[in-house]
């Protein structure tokens, strides 16, 4: 019984001591914080108009609106990702994969046609024939490259895609070099693409 007043005591003031933080936490007073909505600086002023503050007048005529952007149906978006891919005088195949907003600039290079997946390939993945390298797919049997330019750095991963029977996939092996993509390689190095 003792252990019962305890323990019920104990939880008891937990629950007030939390009640207090939390009233301390949240007072009763109201902030008001400013409005998202943009304000629009009038384009002639009005003598006649009642006073407004400059200050929100000045700041929301240098704040720009964004742009819109244009919203792409997925077929689009499937065709805007294959014109992409480009063949180079060597014959090599490339497509830049890098991810919006970081600094590194990435490069698929591979020796046989790269493709990005459209929505039926993806409804039915035994359509899907190759291995997934950055987004897109290169055929089996390619040799495949990955560049990464860093901050004045790079680096290169070298595959080989090919079919495994054992778990009826297609797996990327990695080399430790792919020569017939080296001059595809060494021109954007060069170019410091």
């Amino acid at each position: 019984m003792r252990t019962l007043r305890v323990t019920i005591l104990a939880t008891t003031a937990a629950a007030l001591i939390a009640a207090v933080v939390a009233r301390w936490q949240f007072p009763d007073t109201l902030i008001l914080l400013p409005s998202r909505a943009p304000v629009r600086a009038p384009l002639e002023l009005d003598p006649f108009a009642p006073p407004t503050s400059g200050v929100a007048t000045t700041v929301a005529a240098m704040v720009p609106e964004p742009e819109p952007q244009p919203v792409l149906s997925a077929g689009e978006f499937v065709a805007r990702m294959g014109d992409a891919v480009s063949q180079d005088e060597f014959g090599n195949y490339r497509v830049e994969v890098s991810t919006p907003g970081f600094p590194s600039r990435e490069y698929l290079v591979s020796s046989l046609p790269i493709y990005y997946p459209h929505e039926s390939m993806l409804a039915m993945p035994n359509q899907i024939q190759g291995c997934p390298l950055g987004g897109y797919y290169m055929e089996q049997g390619a040799l495949g490259s990955l560049l990464i330019l860093s901050r004045g750095t790079a680096r290169i991963f070298h595959y080989r895609c090919e079919f495994d029977a054992t778990d009826s996939g297609y797996v990327l092996h990695r080399l430790s070099e792919n020569a017939p993509l080296a001059p595809s390689l060494n021109r954007l190095l060069s170019k410091g693409v």
